[in-house]
């Protein structure tokens, strides 16, 4: 069983530059190399595949390599898209990357009592850690017919679909030819087993039961090309789903790699599963997204489900952004104290547990709400269960001030839920890795997407250029014209500061100059 569209993605620190570049002291900065980030050069056997515009297929676009140099440690996706967002793909110098493959290798495939395919841990697995990693074997529009601007006009809204997915299976069939022949068995050999007939269009098939959400951001001459991007993965096809998962899959679209990471202790033997569809979806929602895929699931939550469990599921997230207000309230006054916040949290664990959800990130944060609260107890810390790769919580004082610090996890399955921290927000402080420029684009879009939110506006922002130790990192100077801020943030008070968490050089002055901003607002 796979997980296909309604999947949605889920529920990571040399010395200090004297260079900086505040908000109150403008500097017209240039990128000291004075040239873009470089190109990855294409090989002779990777040419791209020109799709021409057609009675039918009214975008033009392309079928290409990425990355653009496959080899035997290097895993090459076929992706559909148009030539401006492939330009934008290969200017990260990280897809060249050896894949990091755990080891030893921690899992097999092997046939299940009544599930067909599984993937099943070979050794014990702990929290965090990842099972798997690997590229999609094709990358495409979610929705052909938007991508390709397919005519409607003369059909009705079923003819219409039919012909959408007759030039998937086509474009398909373009990208499998295209595969090595390692690839193209594996791909033939994926299960294909949706609602798409998979006698008339198997490729298709194999798409719908297997494709996965992937958080691709096209050129900015090119947005919306179908409306974001699936991949059909290689081994990760083989992982089934339980509404009580023990695994998620994080895209990284830098590396263009999916890894599989463990979200609570998994034994070996142990098969691994994923949710394919929301965490607050009732069962009569997730029996109707299982009838496309032809299967009945038959996990705990599931076979135990109530009116009572459908409501909570549906209602979970208003709780926890409920929680996460009232934990925001100082414990003082009239604010709710922090034993009556760590009370919500307990209870809410034991029915996110009861249901499955407690691996969930977003789910995860009602303990640490008690604990940002200011309430210190042993029992607090089953919530830090995502501590490493999602969401952290601590008081700090600093010059007889004290911070309620949001520490929010960066990996772009956690993104997502950034807003939940964005009212009463006094200072952001954005740390940015400087030695890893393939990142810095990311890093821009994000940091600019998170600005133009109403409930951060004016608010002060310090960003910290990490791991200036290290040969070749980005001055302050130039990250600050990389992430647009140069000449164009006016709307607030922000410094760029070079620091070195190891050492913890740079820190001490950025936070001077976030205190003061913070008081002078």
């Amino acid at each position: 069983m796979k997980r296909g569209f309604l999947k949605t993605p889920k529920a990571n620190r040399p010395l200090s530059s004297d260079s900086l570049v505040t908000a109150k002291s403008p500097l017209e900065t240039k990128n000291s190399r004075g040239n873009p980030p470089p190109v990855l050069e294409r090989t002779a056997n990777a040419q791209d595949h020109a799709i021409l515009v057609t009675d039918v297929l009214k975008t033009p676009a392309i079928i290409t390599d990425i990355p653009p140099t496959p080899s035997s440690v290097i895993q090459t996706s076929q992706m559909v898209t148009v030539a401006l967002t492939k330009e934008l793909i290969l200017q990260n110098r990280s897809l060249t990357r050896q894949i990091p493959t755990p080891s030893p290798v921690r899992y097999v495939i092997r046939e299940t009592e009544d599930m067909g395919r599984g993937l099943f841990a070979t050794t014990d697995v702990a929290f965090g850690e990842n099972i798997l990693v690997e590229r999609p074997l094709v990358v495409l529009p979610k929705n052909i017919g938007s991508a390709f601007k397919i005519p409607r006009s003369g059909r009705n809204p079923d003819q219409w679909h039919e012909v959408c997915m007759d030039e998937a299976e086509k474009l398909l069939g373009l990208a499998r030819d295209r595969m090595n022949e390692e690839d193209r068995k594996l791909f033939e050999s994926l299960c294909n087993i949706s609602a798409e007939d998979p006698q008339r269009r198997p490729l298709v098939s194999i798409l719908v039961s297997s494709a996965m959400n992937l958080h691709i951001r096209d050129a900015s001459m090119a947005q919306n090309f179908g409306n974001g991007y699936v991949g059909i993965p290689r081994l990760g096809s083989r992982i089934n789903h339980s509404c009580t998962a023990n695994a998620v899959f994080n895209f990284d679209p830098d590396t263009f790699l999916v890894s599989y990471t463990a979200t609570r202790d998994i034994k070996a033997g142990e098969q691994v599963f994923l949710a394919y569809f929301p965490a607050t979806a009732t069962l009569a929602q997730r029996r109707q997204g299982m009838g496309r895929y032809r299967f009945v699931c038959r996990c705990s939550a599931c076979t135990n489900a109530t009116k009572e469990s459908d409501k909570f599921r549906a209602e979970a997230y208003t709780h926890i952004d409920n929680l996460v207000r009232r934990a925001m309230v100082p414990s003082q006054g009239s604010g709710p104290s922090a034993r009556d916040v760590l009370a919500q949290a307990l209870k809410l664990k034991d029915q996110l547990e009861r249901e499955g959800l407690d691996v969930d990130p977003k789910f995860s944060e009602a303990p640490q709400l008690a604990e940002g609260a200011g309430y210190k107890d042993s029992h607090v810390g089953f919530g830090f269960r995502w501590k490493a790769i999602g969401f952290n919580v601590e008081t700090v004082e600093y010059k007889n001030i004290k911070f309620q610090v949001w520490d929010l996890g960066g990996q772009s399955s956690i993104r997502p839920y950034w807003r939940c921290y964005f009212p009463n927000t006094s200072a952001i402080i954005y740390v940015i890795d400087s030695s890893d420029h393939a990142r810095l684009t990311t890093s821009r879009t994000e940091l600019l997407t998170m600005l133009s939110e109403e409930e951060l506006k004016g608010v002060p922002l310090l960003v910290f250029c990490n791991k200036q130790d290290v040969q070749g990192a980005a001055k302050p100077e130039d990250v600050s014209e990389q992430l647009g801020l140069a000449g164009g943030e006016t709307s607030r008070p922000w410094s760029v500061r070079g620091s070195c968490a190891v050492s913890g050089e740079g820190l001490e002055e950025g936070l001077d100059w976030l205190v003061n901003a913070i008081q002078e607002k």
